[in-house]
Parts: structure tokens; C-alpha cells; sequence
């Protein structure tokens, strides 16, 4: 009765539509199953999973009905509960790999900080963009935000290899020199996956709206992170950055 009652409350705010009900009568009558849906024409994931933790704290508190919560999207559902660390933790390895890599070939400490900070700043701003934008934390968000880590660094990394590898040995020389080199070439990048990627926006899916979406923040920030923050700080932080020289001119 107790369950009954729980359920009864429930229904006067959620949305309920009937499935079957099974009554027995075996000398006294009595209900012996029942079936039905709930919270239906939901779009949001985390909506839904809120409810089906809801109902399973439901359910669980009444073992003795042997009830059972079923939707054939659960396990999407389930994967919306990890999918905060998960998106952490391959976040973190994403980040320390291009801070790997970015070691290899710059070998100047200052540089390489700064590099991987403009690349955290980037993909932080991609991420609360795309929030305010109206992107859920879902498997497509996430795989699109880890997507934006292997563009961000191309934007990143190409102007401070450039600032390092400069022959230049006066900063404003090196920032002008290096902005000079690589500076078109990376605002026609840049441009071309704009013009490539924003007609994207009006293809009627949500999976590629969200990659169109992600790739034209990515873009944006890229450029402005690249051209403008990154030679800035540099110049601001790092100009006793020795110059140095490709081998081939040793």
C-alpha cells in the first residue's frame, strides 16, 4: 500500500500513461501485475537520467514487488552517470600527452608552459561556449570536446615552435619575425575550416550541428589564442627565452 501510495504522488506531477494491469481473482481479488510509462517525449539525457534514478531509488526501497524499471535507452542513461569522470580522465591524458609531445620539439620550458596554458584556456573556453550554446554533457558532446583538443594544439604549438626556432635574438624582433613566418599561413587555415565547417550548422542533425559547432569555436578561439594571447604572453612572460637555431644551420 505504501508503494501505491508512493506511485499515486508521483503521478499527480509526472506525466503517466497506463500499459496493462493484471487482476486476479482467486477467491479474493487482487491486483497481480502492472505495467506502466512514464516521463515520455523527454528530450534532455539529463532529465532522464534524473528520473531513472529516481525510480530505481523508488523500486529499491520496495523489493518485496520485484519491480522493474526498463527502457531500452538505459544504458545510455548509465553511461550518462560515468560519463563526468570519464571525460576527466581522458581529458587529463589528452593534455599530458600534447604536453609530452610539445617537449620533444620545443625544448625551452617558458615556451612550453605557456603553450599547454593557451591550450587548457582554449579548451575550456570551447567547453563553456558549446554549455551556453546548449549542449548537454552526452557521449556526442564529449567526443567532440576531445576532438577540440588535437585542433587546439595545431594553433598553439605552430606559434611557439615558430618563436622558438627564431634566429631573432631581440623579443619584439622574434614575436615579429615569427608572426610574419607563420601568421598568414594560420589565419588560411583557420579560415578555410570555417568556410569548410559552418555550412554543417544547417544539416538537420544533432551529432553533426554539435561537431559543426565545436570545430567553428575551436577555430575562433584558435586563432585568437595563437595570434594574439600567445605572442602577447610570451612577449610579456618568456622573452628571455633563448633564440634558437634549426640544426641544419649549426
Amino acid at each position: 500500500m505504501k508503494f501505491c501510495k508512493f506511485c499515486n504522488k508521483i503521478m499527480v506531477t509526472t506525466m503517466i500513461l497506463l500499459g496493462f494491469i493484471r487482476i486476479i481473482q482467486d477467491g479474493d481479488q487482487y491486483v497481480n501485475k502492472f505495467m506502466f510509462t512514464t516521463a515520455f517525449k523527454i528530450a534532455s539525457w539529463n532529465v532522464r537520467t534524473e528520473l531513472l534514478l529516481m525510480w530505481r531509488n523508488i523500486t529499491a526501497k520496495y523489493p518485496e514487488f520485484q519491480a522493474l524499471v526498463f527502457d531500452e535507452n538505459n544504458f545510455y542513461s548509465d553511461q550518462m552517470l560515468e560519463l563526468q569522470t570519464t571525460t576527466l580522465q581522458s581529458l587529463g591524458t589528452a593534455i599530458l600527452t600534447l604536453i609530452g609531445v610539445c617537449v620533444l620539439f620545443v625544448a625551452e620550458s617558458s615556451i612550453v608552459f605557456w603553450v599547454v596554458f593557451i591550450l587548457i584556456s582554449m579548451d575550456i573556453g570551447t567547453a563553456g561556449f558549446l554549455s551556453l550554446w546548449g549542449a548537454d554533457l552526452d557521449p556526442t558532446t564529449v567526443v567532440n570536446i576531445l576532438m577540440s583538443i588535437g585542433q587546439c594544439i595545431d594553433f598553439a604549438t605552430h606559434v611557439g615552435y615558430r618563436i622558438y626556432r627564431s634566429e631573432c635574438k631581440d623579443p619584439n624582433e622574434r614575436i615579429s619575425d615569427s608572426l610574419g613566418a607563420i601568421g598568414w599561413p594560420v589565419l588560411q587555415a583557420g579560415t578555410s575550416t570555417l568556410l569548410a565547417i559552418v555550412v554543417m550548422i544547417l544539416v538537420p542533425s544533432n551529432a553533426v550541428r554539435m561537431f559543426a559547432r565545436t570545430s567553428v569555436l575551436v577555430v575562433a578561439t584558435g586563432l585568437f589564442h595563437g595570434l594574439v594571447v600567445l605572442p602577447v604572453i610570451i612577449r610579456s612572460f618568456a622573452s628571455h627565452a633563448e633564440a634558437h637555431k634549426p640544426i641544419m644551420h649549426q
